[in-house]
């Protein structure tokens, strides 16, 4: 079901149920109302009839006259009718008398009976001599109810049905922004990634289009990105390549020293190559996150003594901090082995060579403080540069993606890097990852 024939159908459906329950309580009390004034007629045609019979003075020949009557032979199809019986129960008049003439089993007051399959809707009243009885049919009460109801509900379902019309149309149009605005999106080039521009004046409508801007500014930026890294990656890889090729067309046509010379620049590019690729197959593991979902129990100090131990000869340089005794099993090792190795590697790689370099790690009740320290301060311009893809400084070796994967790193843990040049020229770089359970 669309959305517009679900509201529809829910709008109609409240509206119909409410007024049928109106209606249904209104024809309820119509039908009692009507059965009191009728039941109201037959009383009050029957005090009548009895202050006409207690009045002989103002009318002295009625009396005499009542005794001589049988029948009444003028008695109509339709309205009251009306028996006038002595007290033992002899018929003196009566309005119908081939209808309501036997009916002699009623009681004072109100009540039903039946006569030739005719029910009857009864008063009577005594008076000293007389009996007075009061009736009209059950069937034309109906007939006037039915009639009633039908005259008072047929404007009001013609109504409702004119109503459930105008609500359709009135949802539609109401509606009319969202199909326009799926219109647009749909009819829109794959290359198309303008902001959306909808007129409306439906506030509901504006944090969806704003969210739907948001959302194309978003893969635009990433299409850029990607587009920048394809571009970054095939050139960074076809320099190193192109180094390969040159230097084994020389050490082909050459001998001696100019020979192994050649030889030597073609294994320093091919070890350049495989650093770059390397660091392009580690950014793409981390952004998949497959091996940051793998959480087991791991020690800070052994784990940190063995990354420090990677580095050989460099390792003396490295003032090792260690805050954690416990073994950590809220982030996986893999995180934190990158970027140990990361910010360690760019420390001795770029800051300077006769100084030492600080590292600590700190295991904290939300997560793990992770900071590299080093001599060599970088200006601040080039500090915002540091972890893009393939940013490095003119002459600097390296691929360019050391602090990238570590920013990729912290970003999946909602956690916060920070770069930043400190007192006495020193470099520092400062990662705080939030553990699992902190999130």
């Amino acid at each position: 079901m669309t959305l517009q024939g679900r509201i529809s159908f829910i709008v109609v459906v409240t509206f119909v149920s409410f007024w049928t329950a109106a209606s249904y309580f209104s024809i309820n009390k119509l039908e009692r109302d009507i059965a009191n004034s009728m039941d109201n007629r037959l009383q009050a045609t029957a005090a009548m009839m009895q202050n006409i019979l207690h009045s002989p003075a103002a009318n002295p020949s009625i009396v005499g006259k009542l005794g001589s009557f049988n029948a009444n032979d003028a008695g109509t199809a339709k309205g009251l009718a009306c028996k006038i019986s002595s007290l033992s129960g002899e018929v003196i008049a009566t309005s119908h008398p081939d209808t309501f003439a036997r009916a002699a089993n009623v009681t004072p007051g109100f009540d039903v009976v039946e006569e030739n399959n005719i029910k009857w809707r009864t008063y009577t009243s005594q008076t000293p001599s007389h009996t007075i009885t009061i009736a009209d049919k059950l069937s034309e009460r109906d007939a006037l109810y039915y009639q009633t109801v039908v005259t008072t509900a047929l404007p009001s379902a013609i109504a409702l049905l004119i109503s459930i019309l105008f609500i359709h149309i009135a949802v539609k149009k109401s509606l009319a922004p969202l199909h326009k605005l799926s219109n647009t999106l749909q009819h829109r080039g794959i290359n198309d990634l303008r902001p959306v521009k909808l007129n409306t004046a439906f506030a509901e409508l504006t944090p969806l289009v704003d969210s739907q801007n948001a959302l194309l500014a978003r893969l635009q930026h990433a299409i850029e990105r990607e587009k920048s890294f394809t571009d970054n990656a095939a050139h960074e890889l076809r320099t190193p390549l192109t180094g390969i090729l040159s230097q084994l067309q020389v050490a082909r046509v050459t001998e001696g020293a100019v020979h192994d010379k050649a030889i030597k620049h073609c294994e320093a590019s091919a070890h350049k190559l495989q650093k770059l690729i390397e660091g392009l197959l580690l950014l793409s593991r981390v952004e998949a996150g497959k091996d940051l979902q793998v959480l087991n129990k791991w020690s800070p100090v052994a784990e940190v003594n063995s990354i420090i131990a990677e580095f050989g000869a460099d390792a003396e340089k490295i003032d090792v901090e260690i805050d954690a005794q416990d073994p950590i099993s809220q982030l996986p090792l893999f995180a934190i082995q990158v970027i140990s190795r990361n910010l360690i590697d760019n420390a001795l790689r770029y800051g300077d060579k006769n100084t030492r370099v600080a590292f600590s790690l700190h295991a904290m009740s939300w997560g793990v403080d992770i900071t590299c320290r080093n001599k060599g301060a970088v200006s601040e311009e080039n500090l915002s540069q540091l972890t893009h893809r393939f940013w490095r400084g003119s002459v600097q070796p390296g691929s360019g993606l050391g602090l990238a994967v570590v920013e990729a790193i912290t970003t999946r843990f909602n956690g916060n890097i920070i770069i930043e040049n400190g007192a006495d020229d020193t470099f520092c770089v400062s990662v705080q990852l939030r553990s699992t359970n902190s999130r």
